[in-house]
């Protein structure tokens, strides 16, 4: 088949991945050698920057144990962004909607709109800002609430022709009620900047303070906490140490076991946009993120997500290829798309057990077909309760029924072995128990986010079709359970179910929180 036709998507495009919650002080005691390729450290010590020390970071022990519970009540919240909506009149200037998770009802018991129009938010809505290209939560001042971190990749300080993209990111802070809405900014420095094009959040320095990590011109930038309420971090730290590619996400996880957490990238090389690189940061106490250059003898990379597969104590790296472009030249397995699973260990990535797989692999629902985009997204998580995450595969331009590009998702499960092609999944809107209807071109599944939302020890599946309805957007809510994730009970919502103004071309659903 064709590749599908989808709204063209910025440079810089990221893919949600689960959140996650400081570590306990106890794993922090894992002692684990460091690879030898993990040598080359961040640029410390640049004009305007610090490192924060441990005295500074351990002011408090008070942090919540959710790195997505904004109103303290023991339920994971979701984030999707819209970040072409119209906003105030403005083509593009993006919102976001919280969804608070509940036992039941998750897409209408309580959610919430932000965007930069609202009372409090020290900016104002303008046109291409793209408010929401990338969300990221945790506990930055240690309150007990998780807060929202939203980047603004287009954003341009007042005086600058709009052309400039130095972009900013915005914190909204968590409380007894939820999101405050009023915000703090963090703006960019230097034009092209494109700061909070990706974000995600860890602890990087091992001090069990949540810290920040985004792009900025091509570079990765550090945020240490805690941060104060004006946003202040305790202190920055910019890693100059590779080449500026193209960033096309970003994922955290411990894949070391060292209780640090870890970044991995997904890049394209900037003299050729299809030639891909995965890229890995290893965490190290007291200094931040140590770059540890691109991962060798592995295929291409686009998404990226990070966990625990085969339950051994290391975050192992799952990441797709969705093919369809000259990459297929490069990877020809990518025809139709793929992905990759890297099982970590106490040296890192071991890709010399690095297995790919796409859908003409033995026990994969489907078949591989050329712009079906399988691999397009990737979420980790444990969807059935056994302690072994599982893994969601989005493939936004299948085809069935006589629907073109109408989009499925395909869930396989993960076992001490790695991953099982034994008993996938594939969950569409024709599922007989779905609600919603799938039409040609709907693009279902293409951002996806695996997240406990109902507190029942089981991730459930959140996922949207962007280009719906001639791209309004909807989202869905599947649950998770001892089978794994099940049609029954399902949840759909759309923009005008919500209430959200301005919602045609939106996209509604185009990303959900890192």
């Amino acid at each position: 088949m064709n590749a599908p036709t989808r709204t063209p998507a910025p440079t810089r495009t990221p893919i949600p991945t689960p959140a996650r919650g400081l570590r306990p002080a106890a794993v922090v005691a894992i002692a684990v050698a460091v690879a030898g390729a993990l040598t080359a450290p961040l640029a410390f010590a640049a004009p305007g920057e610090t490192v924060p020390t441990r005295a500074v970071a351990q002011q408090s022990d008070h942090r919540t144990s959710l790195s997505d519970d904004f109103n303290g009540d023991g339920y994971r919240d979701v984030v999707t962004s819209t970040r072409r909506a119209t906003v105030s009149g403005k083509r593009e200037a993006g919102h976001v909607t919280v969804l608070y998770g509940a036992k039941s009802k998750f897409l209408g018991t309580k959610r919430q709109f932000l965007h930069q129009d609202i009372a409090g938010v020290p900016d104002t809505a303008e046109e291409v800002d793209h408010f929401g290209e990338a969300t990221t939560t945790e506990d930055l001042d240690r309150d007990g609430y998780a807060d929202l971190i939203v980047g603004t990749p287009r954003e341009e300080p007042a005086g600058t022709e709009n052309t400039a993209d130095h972009g900013s990111l915005s914190i909204f802070w968590g409380g007894k009620k939820g999101l405050s809405p009023k915000a703090s900014v963090i703006s960019g420095q230097s034009r092209s900047a494109l700061l909070g094009a990706h974000l995600a959040a860890g602890d990087f320095n091992g001090d069990q303070v949540a810290d920040l990590v985004t792009v900025d011109g091509g570079n990765l930038r550090t945020y240490f906490g805690p941060f104060t309420r004006d946003g202040s971090p305790a202190g920055t730290a910019v890693d100059t140490d590779h080449s500026p590619d193209d960033t096309r996400d970003l994922a955290v996880g411990d894949y070391n076991g060292d209780g640090v957490d870890d970044v991995v990238a997904a890049q394209s090389l900037p003299d050729a946009w299809y030639d891909r690189t995965l890229r890995v940061w290893q965490g190290a106490r007291d200094k931040g993120l140590v770059a540890g250059g691109a991962l060798k003898k592995v295929p291409d990379a686009d998404t990226v997500d990070l966990g625990d597969v085969n339950g051994d104590g290391f975050d192992d790296i799952v990441y797709g290829r969705q093919g369809g472009d000259d990459s297929d030249v490069v990877t020809p397995k990518a025809k139709g798309g793929l992905f990759v699973y890297v099982p970590g260990s106490r040296k890192g990535p071991a890709t010399s057990k690095a297995k790919v797989y796409n859908q003409d692999s033995a026990g994969v629902p489907g078949k591989a077909v050329w712009g079906d985009g399988f691999g397009e997204h990737i979420a980790v998580g444990d969807v059935d309760g056994d302690s072994f995450a599982d893994i969601a595969v989005g493939a936004p331009g299948e085809d069935y029924d006589r629907r073109k590009d109408a989009g499925a998702v395909v869930v396989l499960r993960g076992y001490k072995g790695g991953i099982s092609t034994s008993g996938g999944k594939v969950f569409t809107p024709e599922v007989r128990e779905v609600p919603g209807v799938a039409q040609s071109k709907d693009a279902f599944g293409a951002p996806g986010h695996l997240v406990d939302f109902n507190d029942d020890g089981r991730a459930d599946l959140v996922t949207s079709a962007t280009e719906k309805d001639k791209g309004k957007g909807a989202v869905w809510a599947f649950k998770g359970s001892a089978s794994g994730i099940t049609p029954n009970g399902s949840m759909y919502v759309t923009p005008e179910v919500l209430g959200i103004p301005e919602a045609a071309k939106g996209y509604f659903g185009l990303r959900f929180n890192n």
